[in-house]
């Protein structure tokens, strides 16, 4: 039985901001096909480190104010995924370092 390959490349993906769009095609955005999976996982983490800061500087203005702000939930989501995401990465570089050429 043969395994999986693991992806290496990015697939092309359209998007939009507001991704109800039904017509893919008048999608502004665009994912390139053929990025190397580890440079794209490299832009996701950084995708979800600038969300992360900008929403913790968020919750803690608002936590000044009286009780500690319902941000921090997103915070510490987005934290995790971009933990996530760094695992994945790893896995993918250790896995292709191990694959007999």
């Amino acid at each position: 039985m043969n395994s999986p390959k693991t992806p290496t490349t990015t697939t092309t993906q359209t998007f939009s901001i507001n991704d109800a769009m039904a017509d893919t095609s008048e999608a502004l955005f665009c994912v390139r096909d053929g990025v190397p999976i580890h440079r794209a996982l490299d832009q996701l983490t950084a995708l979800l480190a600038a969300v992360s800061d900008s929403l913790e500087f968020m919750a803690m203005a608002e936590g000044e104010a009286k009780e500690p702000s319902p941000l921090w939930c997103l915070v510490y989501n987005l934290v995790t995924a971009r933990a996530l995401v760094q695992a994945v990465h790893k896995g993918c570089i250790e896995s292709t370092r191990a694959e007999p050429a």
